[in-house]
């Protein structure tokens, strides 16, 4: 059975070793900034009312509530669907940067989505290749976002989620972040503003 150490130490988070709680939420502000994607999911549909936005909202939605739930109570099964929440908002991204237009991309998104969640909760696999993977669908996403015509929006989205990245998660990973409660909350409030920025260069 999990003891409560072990479960502050699932991540490597350095908030939850700080805050040293057993019972939700184990991180507090890893756990409540995570309402960022909830809000960024809004912000999209607001701006862009397509069947393709509102795709993008339900999914970054459930990122937001599997984020939640993983930093609330640090299970495994609660990690795995965070995991999975970030393949579905980055990969339904990725098929919206084909074909913005098309009247099938909200299908396709979900498809393409939810093939690699499902992928994820079926294997251990994906965990492995996660970073590379989200790395790829923003590079290919900024890329779209420039040819549709829209390069300084696109390249903020880019900024926004390379300063979450390096910027927040690796130096809460390492403790070198100046607010060691609030490294990777940050890297949740940036990446959701990239990832809407972004999505509405596409």
């Amino acid at each position: 059975m999990t003891n409560c150490f072990d479960k502050q130490q699932e991540g490597g988070w350095w908030e939850d070793r700080i805050a040293n709680r057993c019972s939700f939420p184990i991180g507090p502000v890893n756990t409540f900034t995570n309402i960022a994607y909830m809000l960024a999911g809004a912000y999209v549909l607001w701006n862009n009312k397509a069947w393709g936005a509102a795709v993008e909202c339900v999914m970054l939605v459930l990122l937001g509530i599997g984020s939640g739930v993983y930093h609330g109570f640090k299970t495994h099964f609660a990690g795995v669907c965070d995991d999975a929440g970030m393949f579905l908002v980055f990969g339904a991204m990725t098929v919206y940067a084909y074909a913005p237009a098309s009247e099938y991309t909200p299908f396709a998104m979900v498809v393409g989505g939810g093939s690699l969640a499902v992928w994820r909760f079926l294997s251990e696999e994906p965990a492995q290749y996660l970073h590379v993977l989200l790395g790829v669908f923003v590079g290919g996403a900024t890329m779209a976002g420039t040819l549709h015509g829209h390069p300084l929006q696109a390249l903020v989205g880019l900024a926004l989620l390379a300063l979450g990245y390096f910027g927040c998660w690796q130096p809460d990973q390492t403790r070198h972040f100046p607010l060691p409660r609030w490294g990777h909350g940050l890297w949740h409030i940036l990446t959701a503003a990239g990832i809407a920025v972004l999505f509405l260069s596409l």
